[in-house]
């Protein structure tokens, strides 16, 4: 998904967002929502899986981590 109106007022312990951009919000999206969001963790999603998809996971993390938003990756 985009950021839609309303997703900033969400509470919610884990958010998943999609980083990949071309088809949903980019890393830099996804890491303003998660910092207004402030969740628990966060578990980026739906990158890296095909071409049209790709991702820098680890520039979102790092990203995220900054903003004082635990974070992990799924790469194995």
């Amino acid at each position: 998904s985009d950021v839609l109106d309303g997703h900033e007022a969400l509470d919610a312990s884990l958010f998943v967002p999609s980083i990949s951009r071309s088809f949903t919000m980019d890393r830099h999206d996804a890491a303003d929502l998660a910092e207004a969001m402030d969740p628990d963790l966060v578990l980026p999603m739906h990158y890296n899986t095909f071409e049209a998809l790709e991702g820098d996971s680890g520039a979102f993390a790092e990203d995220v981590a900054k903003r004082g938003v635990p974070v992990v990756l799924d790469e194995n």
